[in-house]
């Protein structure tokens, strides 16, 4: 962790180092930086079946990036993926990026006393030349489409500079949902999930998701649809509070508030996930509030 010496909980500029490789000399071949998740790009720990990761890395395809044309592709200019042997579609390859769908595991995978795969050994090979890396498999490991790019969300009109963290969220138009185009308070606003896995092995993902919760400040909310758009993807729609209390505090002097909103699937938060410090502040599984703007 790289950071000032003043280091405590919250939002402080600064660099989350997950691995580095020090070693010498020049690689012409594939070499993977780090691995994150498709949707928000946090760094990646246990995987699960049909979750979206994120490579990066130099040399790990063609210098122009190509796109598979429907998204089932399993080999794209020269660049392959298997988990535990088992082919991964790629959506995206580049000589620094590539987007990759974890494949539900085989039939045949050798289970462990907990019943889940064993260890998931991700191989890549880019023109014959291939590496490898280990991840943990997972039930199922969900997470939300987020932007968590900015150092400090700002709305004006609330007055608010907040938390950083912004969902790509839908209002109930079609439009995109922010602080310059706020959801009304009562209305539907559709959030974007991944990473559903599964308990049982060659499974298929479900069509619809009965097990999402999710809460709105202190409030908890409906959900009135969680149903697969594409391969990966689930759009959850969400019913927001009719109004700022008791869900959160009363800021209605405000020409726009805010909720902050939380998922579970199954009992188990739905990611980006806080990095716990310490004993301080929130612990592994909690889950990043997503901030969303509301007016009347």
């Amino acid at each position: 962790m790289l950071a000032p010496q003043n280091l405590a909980p919250g939002f402080l500029a600064g660099a989350y180092l997950s691995a580095v490789n020090f070693s010498g000399g020049v690689n012409t071949g594939p070499a993977i930086a780090c691995v994150l998740d498709g949707g928000n790009l946090t760094h990646v720990g246990p995987v699960a079946a049909y979750q979206l990761l994120s490579i990066f890395g130099t040399n790990l395809g063609p210098a122009t990036g190509v796109a598979a044309p429907d998204g089932t592709d399993t080999s794209i200019a020269g660049v392959s993926i298997t988990f535990n042997g088992t082919p991964a579609q790629l959506l995206y390859v580049s000589a620094s990026q590539i987007n990759v769908a974890v494949p539900a595991p085989p039939l045949a995978s050798t289970l462990d006393v907990a019943g889940l795969p064993s260890p998931m050994v991700m191989q890549l090979t880019v023109n014959g030349v291939t590496i490898q890396r280990q991840f943990p498999y997972t039930i199922s490991n969900m997470n939300l489409f987020a932007d968590l790019s900015p150092a400090q969300l700002s709305c004006p009109a609330a007055l608010v500079v907040g938390n950083p963290i912004q969902p790509v969220a839908m209002n109930a138009d079609g439009s995109a949902s922010s602080c310059a185009n706020p959801a009304k308070f009562g209305s539907t606003v559709s959030f974007f999930m991944h990473g559903v896995g599964g308990d049982s092995l060659g499974f298929q993902p479900p069509q619809q998701l009965l097990n999402v919760q999710a809460f709105a400040g202190y409030c908890p909310v409906t959900v009135t649809n969680a149903s697969l758009i594409d391969n990966f993807v689930y759009k959850v729609d969400v019913t927001m509070p009719a109004s700022i209390l008791p869900c959160a505090p009363d800021d209605s002097n405000f020409a726009v508030n805010f909720f902050y909103v939380t998922f579970s699937y199954d009992g188990l938060a739905v990611g980006p996930l806080y990095v716990p410090f310490m004993n301080v502040g929130p612990t592994m599984n909690f889950a990043m509030p997503m901030t969303v703007w509301v007016t009347n």
